[in-house]
């Protein structure tokens, strides 16, 4: 058989196949370390990167970015990512995706000989560049050390049965709020110790036991101990003694929660953009070409009017307004609000320590902001027999205010129940309107019903039932109510600012039948100012209870100023069982600051007599007061001292009642001054310390002190800090631990014997701290030792110089004739 001779055409096919093969596959390989490109087949030839600065419509953006270009011209790609960040819209799409120049609809250029993209957009091919009127609030770090606190309130009373009697003492007590507080948390124990406690034989009255953690992270708080459950517009919270877990914006002041205004605009040219709410400005900003959008328009409240006025550089001006409606109930989209809470029902507190239901119970909570005009709702609890749960929602509507509703059912024992919610807020240029209503049926309970004390019936006088009592019953008015409908309206007249106008109703009806309605009115006008005392006013308000006709009555009166801090008014009330009431009052009332006063003194007159006076003290140690009643002849007096006890810092204090967070100063010397947000508080005691009570819990506090009457010697590297403690918590400051009383005035001259000119440098050793040398060659030199070596940079050259440093206690140092050679 003839040998086959190979056909060179299929040769030359099967070689160039493999080529476009391989050639293929390394394309491939070197693709895979660009992002994903849509590859023609057709095209195979490597994408060329470029770096081209960004154009539009002629101006630049400010931003250089990466962009992939095809063999043909205008088959140029780019990261999403990137093109937004230069204002430039694009398809919806991951952002890490490549896209296509062609895909955006726009003009766009090449230009290869400067190296940039030119674009050529409309304001809607354009992301808006967004300016945050707020600007960047910095938020202080919170901040505690381990002390304890006892804060207390001391009370007395005296009682005469006529005018002509002596006053005898009727009892006292002592209310008491211990913290011990440390970065693990805050344990507090309140409660009332003394003779006077109402319906209960004990010497000791708890009410509060609870330990508390809060993470200002991730805005939470957790509590163990008695609790307070919590809720909605539409559900009744009760005490707990339990668990909670709840979300607390409180712990970041600098966060948002609302939605807030904002304004949007174009630019044709650079511009600053002037923003006034309610005529008021509150923000300025230079805007670039291209349209803009100011958010977070600060000072802007419940309602009103925001303005931008846009100007630009040939003072052409255009103005651009919108009315707004912030309410309050909202969340801004992506806020998450929550509360879950279990535990047994507190009963009868204030009136036993130790007395809790049964059954566990255990509640939730959760609010959501959808968007920036929908926020959802949503409630359940359960226990002791229930099933409880409901759906909300409030929805803004602009101008309009906002709306909420809601529903939820309930099931006890195989009933069930439900309950409707509608409410309506809204505020007018001049109008104030707040609107509710609540429908429940007969069958609907919930957490605080099934759980309320329970009330044993006792056998009526003359009757015998054989000593056995009735069975138990809820309380009266315990179970949800039937119906509630408010409405309130009020603001400024119109055609009078200086009046105003208030009416309101609310009608209900409880389950055991009763119903009432009752309707308050009241009408304010500011008086003139007269002389230097200020503006007084007069006032007329009156109320009456439809379902009752001696529940009603009338009250008008003038208010003054008197003096620089004090007050005086006088009124005249009616209501059917008092009958005419004449009334005048004068009051100063007590400032927050140390060793200031205040009083008052009232005297009613009427068939219902009534005279008191009181007068109260500040001191650095607490707050002392007492006060003088005569009722229809018979006479009361009490007294009463307000105050509190630290342990922290290595030091023990007493001074007044802490509220809320404190801090321990120590300034390393007695009787300096110690300020808070620039104000005077106090002067250091004799150890060179002094509590400072009442601060802002995690927002900044400014705690300095005054080195004004500090020795000449001393040298304070910082003399105020911005602090943020926690809440019912403390912190230490020292500032006398910075106290340095090595330094010195060094006068340097040259080698030549001339003082060193002004605004050199100079070195003390080998650190790299430098001082200024001041005028005659005075220079301030601190951390010296006995034997000091500095240098100068003179420019050219260096010089040094070598001196002794004897401290002089009480004066200021002075070296005089060092040579610097």
């Amino acid at each position: 058989m003839p040998a086959c001779r190979p056909d060179r055409a299929a040769l030359v096919r099967v070689a160039v196949a493999g080529m476009l093969t391989l050639g293929t596959a390394a394309i491939a390989r070197a693709q895979t370390a660009l992002p994903p490109i849509t590859v023609n087949p057709g095209l195979l030839s490597l994408p060329k990167r470029l770096q081209l600065e960004i154009f539009v419509n002629g101006q630049p953006v400010g931003f250089i970015e990466e962009f992939f270009q095809r063999s043909a011209e205008t088959a140029f790609f780019a990261k999403r990512a990137d093109l937004e960040e230069a204002g430039i819209k694009t398809p919806p799409g991951p952002q890490e995706d490549s896209v296509s120049l062609a895909s955006l609809g726009a003009e766009f250029r090449y230009d290869d000989a400067r190296q940039r993209m030119d674009f050529i957009l409309r304001d809607d091919q354009r992301l808006p560049r967004v300016y945050n009127a707020r600007g960047s609030a910095n938020q202080v770090t919170a901040q505690v050390d381990p002390g304890f606190l006892l804060n207390y309130s001391l009370f007395g009373g005296t009682l005469s049965a006529d005018s002509h009697a002596k006053l005898a003492f009727s009892g006292g007590n002592a209310l008491l709020d211990a913290r011990a507080f440390s970065k693990f948390g805050v344990l507090s124990q309140s409660g009332i110790v003394g003779s006077t406690l109402y319906r209960s034989h004990a010497a000791f009255l708890r009410l509060d036991t609870t330990f508390a953690y809060t993470h200002p992270a991730t805005t939470t708080t957790y509590r163990a101990g008695d609790i307070i459950s919590n809720g909605l517009a539409w559900t009744r919270p009760i005490r707990l003694g339990g668990l909670q877990v709840q979300r607390d914006f409180a712990l970041r002041p600098d966060l948002i929660t609302r939605p807030l205004p904002s304004l949007s605009g174009s630019a044709a040219v650079p511009s600053s953009v002037d923003v006034f709410v309610n005529g008021v400005k509150a923000f300025s900003q230079e805007v670039g070409i291209g349209p803009y959008r100011i958010a977070d328009i600060p000072g802007a409240g419940a309602n009103g009017e925001a303005r931008a006025i846009i100007r630009d550089a040939t003072g052409r001006q255009t103005e651009t307004s919108i009315s707004f409606q912030s309410a309050a109930q909202l969340l801004r989209p992506g806020l998450t609000d929550f509360s879950v809470e279990a535990g047994l029902a507190r009963l009868n507190y204030g009136f036993k320590s130790q007395d809790y239901d049964r059954h566990p119970v255990g509640s939730a909570t959760l609010r959501r902001g959808m968007t920036e005009w929908a926020t959802l709702e949503a409630h359940a609890e359960g226990g002791a027999g229930l099933i409880n749960g409901g759906l909300g929602a409030v929805i803004g509507a602009g101008r309009f205010g906002a709306f909420s509703g809601a529903g939820a059912l309930s099931s006890v024992n195989g009933s069930t129940g439900w309950m409707a919610y509608l409410g309506w807020d809204a505020q007018f240029k001049w109008l104030s309107v707040s609107a509710s209503s609540l429908r429940a049926s007969r069958a609907y309970e919930d957490i605080a019903s099934v759980t309320a004390p329970a009330v044993t019936a006792q056998p009526l006088p003359g009757l015998s039932l054989g000593g056995i009592s009735l069975p138990f019953a809820p309380a009266a008015g315990a179970h949800p109510l039937l119906s509630l409908d408010r409405v309130s309206v009020g603001g400024p007249l119109p055609f009078d600012t200086d009046t105003s106008a208030n009416l309101s109703l609310v009608q209900l009806r409880q389950r055991e039948g009763k119903a009432q309605r009752l309707v308050t009115a009241s009408l304010t006008r500011s008086l003139p100012k007269f002389a230097s005392l200020g503006r007084g006013s007069v006032f007329i308000s009156g109320f009456a209870d439809m379902s009752s006709r001696r529940n009603r009555g009338i009250y008008a009166g003038l208010s003054m100023p008197f003096g620089l801090d004090s007050q005086v008014s006088a009124g005249v009330a009616w209501t059917p069982g008092s009958g005419t009431l004449a009334t005048v009052d004068a009051l100063k009332p007590q400032p927050l600051e140390d060793n200031t006063y205040g009083w008052r003194l009232r005297d009613q007159e009427g068939k219902a007599a009534y005279r008191s006076a009181g007068a109260s003290y500040r001191s650095p140690y607490g707050q002392i007061g007492g006060q003088v009643d005569n009722y229809r002849g018979s006479t009361t007096g009490t007294a009463q001292f307000d105050g509190s006890l630290a342990l922290m810092g290595g030091g023990f204090f007493i001074g007044n009642k802490v509220e809320s967070s404190f801090a321990v100063v120590n300034a390393g010397r007695a009787g300096v001054p110690v300020l808070q947000d620039n104000r005077i508080v106090g002067r250091t005691n004799a150890s060179g310390k002094l509590l400072v009570a009442n601060l802002r819990p995690y927002e900044g506090n400014r705690i300095g002190i005054d080195t004004t009457n500090l020795p000449p010697d001393e040298d304070i590297a910082s003399t105020s800090r911005m602090v943020a403690p926690m809440l019912k918590s403390g912190l230490v400051l020292d500032f006398g631990s910075d106290r340095q009383r090595s330094n010195a005035i060094v006068i340097l001259s040259g080698p030549d014997g001339k003082l060193i000119e002004p605004g050199h440098k100079a070195r003390l050793g080998g650190a790299p701290e430098t001082f200024i040398v001041g005028y005659d060659g005075r220079t301030y030199l601190t951390g010296l030792g006995p034997a000091n070596r500095v240098s100068v940079d003179l420019g050219s050259r260096d010089c040094v110089a070598e001196f002794a440093f004897r401290p002089q206690p009480g004066a200021q140092s002075v070296i005089r004739d060092v040579v610097c050679r």
